[in-house]
């Protein structure tokens, strides 16, 4: 499944909602982004709405709140988010991904060991 992009601010609120046991509602939201982003309550519905028409948030009306649930589980979104990359700017080979860190030397010694070691095990 192929996810619609999300802005820096967006994936900030879905780590969030990730990070916190469902339902979650705007309140917990405000109370989190207040304090490290300065939000206001506007500023944190506009989000809300926008990932739900993504498709990424869930909505059920609780009286007079909202409640929020992810659609999709974190581990959907990074390996969505990965296969993007590597088709990207890759081609689509994770050979030239792996070969990308070997040869700038952004992955270590050990590193290359455990994927050496987690490949023969598959």
């Amino acid at each position: 499944m192929k996810f619609k992009p999300l802005t820096e601010a967006e994936e900030a609120i879905m780590f969030k909602v990730w990070e916190i046991a469902p339902p979650i509602t705007s309140v917990i939201l405000l109370k989190a982004f207040t304090e490290t982003r300065g939000w206001k309550s506007q500023t944190i519905s506009t989000f809300l709405s926008r990932l739900v028409d993504k498709n990424y948030l869930s909505v059920k009306k609780r009286g007079a709140a909202n409640e929020y649930q992810a659609i999709i589980s974190k581990e959907e979104y990074e390996q969505n988010f990965a296969r993007e990359v590597i088709n990207k700017i890759y081609g689509g080979s994770v050979k030239r991904l792996i070969a990308s860190f070997v040869e700038s030397e952004s992955i270590s010694h050990d590193e290359l060991e455990e994927l050496k070691q987690w490949f023969a095990e598959r």
